[in-house]
């Protein structure tokens, strides 16, 4: 259903999103990683496609990059969790 959607209109956030959320679930995170980014190229603020890139730096042991997104989340909203996620590592 998502592929479908993203062949007839592949400027909607929620359907990279959504894809992207089904590749990590599947372990294919270079694909979430790609799938996450075009959401967030959409829309820069897009806090939930970089809490999943949060998601999947977590899952490959990626500390580095995960800091990362979390201090893009706090740059869009500062009063996130995420702040207190960063404190945590």
């Amino acid at each position: 259903v998502f592929h479908e959607a993203l062949k007839l209109n592949p400027t909607i956030k929620e359907v990279h999103l959504n894809l992207g959320y089904i590749d990590i679930l599947y372990g294919e995170y270079e694909m979430a990683d790609r799938r996450l980014k075009q959401a967030i190229v959409l829309d820069p603020d897009y806090i939930l496609a970089y809490e999943n890139l949060v998601l999947s730096a977590q899952m490959q042991n990626k500390n580095i990059q995960m800091k990362f997104y979390l201090k893009k989340i706090l740059e869009i909203a500062p009063g996130h969790k995420a702040n207190q996620i960063l404190k945590n590592l």
